[in-house]
């Protein structure tokens, strides 16, 4: 998953390693606020989506 491990390495540049770490680490757990794909490869919890028209779409 190189492109994720790209965009992963310049938010921890942004915010901080021990903060991207630990939002990688609660996705990991189950909770919806990490999830990342990349060539079929999924990792973390996929979370859902509200749209403007009440419609949710899932990650």
């Amino acid at each position: 998953m190189p492109g994720v491990t790209a965009f992963i390495d310049s938010m921890r540049a942004a915010f901080g390693k021990e903060v991207i770490d630990s939002i990688i680490r609660r996705g990991m757990r189950g909770e919806p606020v990490f999830f990342a794909k990349e060539n079929g490869i999924e990792v973390g919890t996929r979370f859902c989506v509200k749209r403007g028209d009440d419609e949710q779409v899932d990650s």
